[in-house]
């Protein structure tokens, strides 16, 4: 029976894959080596990374593809007349400039990954050696350390990425883990923690299709590679000069997601930026609420930036108050509680809105989780466990929309209610429904 395992998994669950499979190999030289594959530019570097930072490994990284081979072989040395030859040290076991080092990290001593990356573009003479080195760990009288872990990561044969074949025999020595990416996954997992700018974050939230494309050969296109490269150009532009205009932001998307994801982004960027809530949450609330249901009837899009603005603007104002609840922030998200929870209960006859509240409570929600894993102070931490006890605290459960947007945080937020409060809920629905 064969060893291969294939399984397309969401590419942040692959973690305790790997750290069992680093654990198992610590123990056992001769047992399977863990082959992540996946879309060009997904994050499965990153992932690697990710989890050596977590669980303090060291992490050496190797591209085979661009080694010669007496880097990955050694050479013979000392070769004399009748004896065994003496090979020099393959470059490939030098561990002392890491990709990643730990605090205390001790050579010989501290678990370590070795990630052969970019796996697919090894060629047959190059994967040759590879039977002994995922079997024994070692090559030409050299051995890893045992408390070092070989995994690899590469693409796959339908993502137009120059993959060479694998000889059956080094296939059978691996245990392979399809990822693939999700939204949700990436937002949570990478681009908040990273400082993804927010209109992107909060389009690829509403048009999750547009994270990752198929592969193009010798064009553009998107990936969660892609879309963390355009954020950065953004920044930096706007940051040089100030101003970051339509056609220049075109033609700086062509080059990195392609002209399809460009044109929706941009069209949604527009949207988007037309939502001044610095501005707007200076107004009469009832004069906001006219103005939303005349650019709803008008353009049924607009409701979504309008939803996505508000969230990412509160988000924005979280993160410049470096984390405190005071009085700015505590203003943000009462404001931005006024404008989902009326939206949540407006009506038009061409979109029906409340699934879009859903999503944008949703992404505050993934903004909460993805910073309350990262983020280290717990005076910060503090402040992220009080964001949903903000919002609860202008439910006064006196007005239609608060009994629905209770209902909106509560499923998401995963709050059990009593049975009172359904009753409530019903009334509420009831209510809305005889209105409209």
């Amino acid at each position: 029976m064969s060893n291969v395992i294939t399984c397309d998994i969401p590419l942040n669950e692959i973690k305790p894959y790997i750290i069992a499979n680093v654990e198992l190999q610590k123990e056992d030289i001769a047992t399977a080596r863990l082959l992540m594959q996946g879309a060009p530019g997904s994050g499965k570097s990153e992932i690697i990374k990710q989890i050596c930072e977590e669980n303090n490994y060291g992490l050496s990284v190797k591209y085979l593809s661009n080694m010669s081979l007496e880097q990955i072989t050694g050479i013979p040395c000392k070769v004399e007349s009748g004896n065994t030859a003496v090979w020099s040290k393959p470059e490939i076991f030098n561990f002392n400039d890491l990709d990643y080092r730990p605090e205390n990290y001790k050579e010989g001593e501290s678990t370590t990954i070795l990630l052969i990356d970019d796996f697919h573009l090894a060629d047959r003479i190059t994967q040759k050696y590879l039977f002994q080195l995922l079997t024994y760990k070692s090559l030409n009288g050299y051995r890893l350390p045992s408390n070092t872990a070989i995994i690899l990561a590469g693409n796959r044969n339908t993502d137009k990425a120059l993959s060479n074949p694998v000889p059956a025999p080094v296939m059978n020595r691996m245990i392979v883990f399809e990822v693939s990416t999700t939204s949700d996954d990436w937002l949570q997992n990478y681009a908040f923690k990273h400082g993804v700018r927010g209109d992107i974050c909060s389009f690829i939230h509403s048009r999750g299709e547009y994270l990752a494309q198929t592969p193009i050969e010798s064009a553009a296109w998107a990936s969660p590679r892609s879309w963390t490269f355009l954020s950065r150009q953004m920044d930096v532009y706007e940051r040089l000069f100030k101003e970051l205009s339509i056609g220049k932001l075109k033609e700086m998307s062509n080059g990195l997601i392609g002209p399809e994801c460009t044109s929706e982004f941009i069209a949604y960027r527009e949207l988007f930026a037309k939502w001044n809530f610095n501005e707007l949450s200076t107004w009469d609330f009832v004069d906001l609420q006219k103005k939303f249901k005349i650019e709803a009837d008008k353009n049924p899009t607009s409701v979504y930036a309008i939803i996505n603005s508000v969230v990412n603007w509160m988000i924005q104002v979280f993160r410049d108050q470096n984390f405190q609840t005071n009085d700015k922030v505590k203003n943000s998200i009462n404001f931005t509680y006024e404008v989902l929870s009326h939206l949540s209960v407006m009506k038009t006859s061409k979109i029906a809105i409340k699934p879009l509240v859903i999503a944008g409570t949703k992404y505050i929600n993934i903004f909460q989780k993805s910073m309350t894993k990262n983020l280290k102070d717990s005076k910060k931490l503090a402040a992220l466990d009080n964001l949903l006890e903000l919002f609860m605290s202008n439910l006064n459960k006196k007005r239609d929309c608060d009994w629905i947007f209770y209902s909106i945080l509560s499923e998401i937020w995963e709050i059990p209610y009593d049975n009172g409060d359904e009753e409530e809920i019903a009334k509420a629905e009831k209510s809305i429904s005889a209105k409209n």
